[in-house]
């Protein structure tokens, strides 16, 4: 069986040795196959599933003919088309479609093909799903459409094209633009209509959300607090993490650490991130004794199976007295506020204009005087 394997970088600790670089390389499989169909019982065919996952169109159209279920699923609740258009595999697609496939089957997590497709940047699967009879505006478990998953800017011009809703709100109240997952995404939503001033129950706009996009290579999304505070001697907040990718990651890890405060992560270890899988993560900050109160970086790490994933760092503020963030301000650039000019700042912009044209007045009527003076 062919396989494809998408292109991954790999970025080893900043302490790590080769072995470490090549443990990380082993994860590969993981990141750029299907779900695992060897270690459960599975309700399709395997090999109709396999050949739709490799993108092999002819081998798939000579199962269909010996009568494999075209919308028979596995343990995950994957159809053959689900796998085609998580590998981009868009003749494999419009095979299956031609043959009666379901363009709104629903995978574990109420997954649509679309969601797949939207989430792993697979553009022109999407445009011939949503041309086929998808649904831009299926939900997911967690309420999500496509366009909350969209992976580039690509997939955001197909599914808005299509008639996806560019403040749609899922199930926590967050819009694409708040679920954005790198720039050219927010980019185009913005272009497209997307709402900045929207808030989420918590009252956060998109703009104090932050994705981190370091980590989509490993096959994580994550969103996080653009930024975190530490007033008092302890405080908390959430990370969102998912898996991106079509496999799943067991004895999933995240750890963290700040020198700023300590971190401590609940939960700490997961059995199993599965794909399309949402997980809220805790952030519990104590501030430490002796250190500098201003802001931090938070570095936090992630493992699979004991092997290092990928790192990815939020900030921290751990300054006691309030600051521009606290009032709902956003820090664009690096930089201080300047104080509020007073009224006489503004005065001065009337008053100068006015003592020039006087002044020019005065030495004008000086020179006509001293003209007509008699000589």
């Amino acid at each position: 069986m062919s396989v494809r394997l998408d292109t991954i970088v790999v970025r080893p600790h900043a302490k790590a040795g080769s072995s470490l670089c090549l443990a990380a390389l082993s994860l590969l499989p993981w990141l750029t196959s299907g779900p695992a169909r060897a270690d459960s019982a599975a309700v399709a065919p395997p090999d109709l599933l396999q050949a739709a996952a490799a993108g092999r169109a002819e081998a798939v159209r000579s199962l269909l003919a010996q009568g494999s279920p075209v919308d028979s699923k596995d343990a995950s609740d994957w159809t053959a088309l689900h796998f085609a258009a998580a590998g981009g595999w868009t003749d494999v697609a419009a095979l299956l479609l031609d043959r009666g496939a379901d363009p709104n089957a629903k995978a574990r997590f109420d997954m649509t093909p679309l969601h797949w497709a939207a989430m792993r940047g697979r553009a022109a699967v999407a445009g011939l799903l949503t041309r086929r009879g998808a649904r831009v505006d299926a939900r997911n478990a967690y309420g999500m459409t496509a366009l909350h998953l969209a992976a580039d800017d690509k997939v955001v011009a197909v599914l808005v094209t299509a008639g996806a809703q560019v403040n749609a709100l899922d199930e926590r109240g967050r819009t694409p633009l708040h679920t954005g997952r790198q720039g050219s995404v927010a980019k185009a939503l913005i272009d497209r209509g997307a709402d900045l001033r929207i808030r989420t129950p918590q009252g956060r706009t998109a703009m104090e959300i932050a994705a981190v996009d370091t980590t989509e290579a490993a096959g994580l999304s994550v969103n996080g607090p653009m930024l975190a505070r530490l007033r008092g001697l302890i405080s908390q907040a959430r990370v969102t993490l998912m898996n991106s990718s079509t496999r799943p990651m067991d004895d999933f890890v995240l750890s963290g650490h700040s020198p700023g405060c300590s971190v401590d992560v609940t939960p700490a270890q997961l059995p199993s991130l599965q794909p399309g899988q949402l997980v809220d993560f805790t952030l519990t900050f104590v501030r430490s004794t002796g250190a500098a109160e201003g802001p931090h970086p938070i570095f936090l790490s992630t493992s699979v199976g004991g092997v290092h994933l990928v790192d990815f760092d939020l900030r921290i503020n751990t300054d006691r007295r309030p600051i521009p963030e606290d009032s709902g301000m956003i820090q664009l650039a690096k930089g201080s506020l300047r104080r509020a000019p007073s009224r006489l700042h503004y005065l001065a912009y009337v008053v100068v204009p006015l003592l020039v044209f006087l002044a020019w007045f005065v030495v004008t009527r000086g020179r006509k005087k001293s003209t007509n003076a008699p000589g």
